[in-house]
């Protein structure tokens, strides 16, 4: 990763086209410096995000060890996670993907 992290500069249309609603489990297969990430999160989405590059993946790592998230947010995460739950909400959401293409 280059000392400067890349800045997204399409993050509104992006979210636009997304049209994120809280709650809804979003993918960024492309993590880099964690942006669009950051914006999904901010707008209400589960966000799971991967990157192969490593420097990256150390990056964010950082950024999470250095800024922790309150432990009652992760707490309150953590009690509405199940499998069951992530399943069901993936399967409506590639649903609904298919349903409209």
């Amino acid at each position: 990763m280059s000392a400067a992290p890349h800045v997204p500069v399409l993050i509104d249309e992006v979210l636009d086209a997304l049209a994120i609603a809280p709650g809804e489990v979003h993918v960024d297969g492309t993590f880099g410096a964690g942006g669009y990430s950051s914006a999904m999160a901010d707008a209400g989405a589960r966000v799971f995000a991967f990157d192969r590059d490593p420097d990256a993946i150390a990056a964010a790592i950082r950024a999470i060890l250095d800024d922790p998230p309150a432990q009652s947010a992760v707490r309150e995460a953590a009690l509405r996670f199940t499998w069951q739950a992530n399943g069901d909400a993936l399967l409506a959401h590639l649903q609904s993907i298919a349903a409209s293409g």
